[in-house]
Parts: C-alpha cells; structure tokens; sequence
C-alpha cells in the first residue's frame, strides 16, 4: 500500500485511479493525532469493507485491510445464548513487518484468542475438513434422532 496523495495535492483524480493495480481502488483514509488528523488516498483491494475514514489510525502504517465477516454460531438447548461463535474474514497488514501478512490471507477466529491467519491454500483445507465435521454432526443428529423417537436413551 501507498500514500497516492495528500487530500490538498493538485493531482487528477483520473491519473490516480488509471496508476492503480487490477483489484484495487482508491480510498480516503484519515491518519494522526487528535487535532492533526489529515485525510489521504491510498491503494485498498476491492474486498476491503473497512471504513478507513472513521476507523482513522495515528500512523499510515497502522492501517490494515479487512473484508467482511462471516461466523457460524453454536447454540445450546440448556441456554438462551450461544456458546461458541467461530469468525473468518479476508484479511492484509501491507505495512507488517512480516511479509506473509502483506498478502491477502483469512483471518479464523473463535473471539478466545489470536486469531489464526491461513495462506489460501491452508484455508481450502480447512474448509474440506469442517464439511467432513458437518457430515459427522448430520450423522451424530442422525442418531440422537433416533435414539430419542424410540425413547432409547443415549446414556
């Protein structure tokens, strides 16, 4: 990601817009301190949903690019809420001093810790494997089904 320029610069607009990259797009970004924030235009991928203007940052550095969130929920019979919620989102760090975050990768998460930050690949695995899990939860319904429509007890 770059500063393409300062809100005051003379700059075409059209001669920014024709120097972006395919995938990308200009945005306004707002950047400093209390009483000294600017806004400036930078690169951001076209799967960017985040609102770099009221998500301001003190550094341009400090920005990061974040798609939007998708999540599954576990509820519980014993309860109103659920118990688990597990979270992903595309994801990138252009200024990260590591330069595998640099690139577009999926954050998962289950709002208990770091989150885990997959390379395309390692997330296609993931998904084979949660379907495989999905498969086995539809057998386990399967049987808990039946065991409880001809009242034999699970236990």
């Amino acid at each position: 990601m770059s500063i393409v320029a300062p809100e005051s610069a003379p700059v075409s607009p059209q001669s920014l817009v024709a120097s972006l990259a395919p995938g990308m797009r200009l945005a306004p970004a707002r950047v400093g301190r209390p009483g000294h924030v600017q806004t400036i235009h930078i690169e951001c991928p076209t799967w960017c949903t985040q609102n770099h203007v009221e998500d301001w940052q003190y550094d341009m550095e400090d920005i990061e690019h974040t798609g939007a969130r998708f999540s599954v929920e576990v509820p519980t019979m014993t309860g109103d809420e659920a118990l688990y919620e597990w979270y992903g989102r595309v994801s990138s760090d252009p200024w990260s001093s590591d330069v595998r975050m640099r690139s577009a990768h999926v954050l998962v998460g289950d709002c208990s810790r770091e989150d885990a930050r997959l390379t395309p690949d390692m997330t296609d695995e993931l998904a084979d494997r949660v379907i495989a899990y999905g498969l086995e939860l539809r057998a386990a319904a399967r049987v808990a089904r039946q065991a409880s429509q001809g009242g034999v007890s699970a236990v």
